[in-house]
């Protein structure tokens, strides 16, 4: 926001529809510039109530089965992305297993039981974020993979 405190902004599937239908975007970038496109435009107002508000500012978003890498150093980040040393990354690679307001779930990208287990937490199996600052901690680096396998890294530039 305009503080500098980050906070989440969670969109049901639902909202997701009403954007679409009123043709607006799905993952709202830039709040204030879709408020600018909207004043002057008649919308219900529980859809209103459902927008970002103008001040704040993208940062991620998360969507269900994207992939992160968490965990992972910052400076230990870069030098892997610049040696292409994708066997290190694994270990950090994260997928989005569950969204809800302030409860998010990562598990392991290899992961393929739903075990929630206190020696799963302890191996790094998964990750719970109960809020914002949780999951800044984590050192999150949004990542794809495109259709060979091959990671994808949107915000770096090596």
């Amino acid at each position: 926001n305009k503080l500098g405190k980050k906070q989440e902004h969670a969109v049901t599937f639902w909202s997701a529809v009403e954007r679409k239908k009123y043709g607006l975007p799905i993952v709202i970038t830039n709040p204030i510039e879709v408020w600018d496109n909207i004043l002057d435009k008649e919308f219900p107002e529980n859809f209103l109530n459902c927008l970002p508000s103008p001040d704040l500012t993208f940062d991620v978003s998360l969507q269900q089965n994207e992939m992160f890498i968490l965990g992972m150093p910052e400076e230990e980040y870069q030098v892997a992305i610049e040696n292409k040393d994708y066997s290190l990354m694994s270990d950090y690679l994260y997928r989005v297993q569950s969204i809800s307001p302030s409860d998010n779930w990562f598990r392991k990208h290899i992961g393929t039981l739903n075990d929630k287990s206190q020696e799963a937490r302890d191996l790094k199996i998964y990750y719970r974020c109960n809020s914002v600052k949780a999951f800044e901690e984590l050192l999150p680096h949004k990542v794809r993979i495109n259709n060979l396998g091959k990671l994808i890294f949107p915000n770096s530039h090596p």
